[in-house]
């Protein structure tokens, strides 16, 4: 993973969105906003299909009863 301050980051902007795409987080740093990290749409991709699986999980294992309930009607 590759960190850069922001002033950086925006000067070599082209250099971090390759380096992202490529498959190399980048965190960037801002002293007034705090950190963000750039990730590929790939990794993204993976990330919110992996979150989701997470939230319905733990839909079902909160709500498990009262959805078999429902689908019995």
């Amino acid at each position: 993973m590759k960190i850069i301050n922001f002033t950086d980051a925006r000067a070599k902007l082209s250099d971090v969105h390759k380096t992202a795409v490529g498959g190399e987080p980048v965190i960037i740093r801002h002293k007034s906003f705090g950190k963000a990290v750039l990730i590929s749409e790939a990794e993204y991709r993976e990330f919110a299909a992996n979150k989701l699986k997470q939230d319905v999980t733990a839909i079902f294992d909160e709500f498990d009863a009262e959805l078999r309930e429902l689908s019995d009607r």
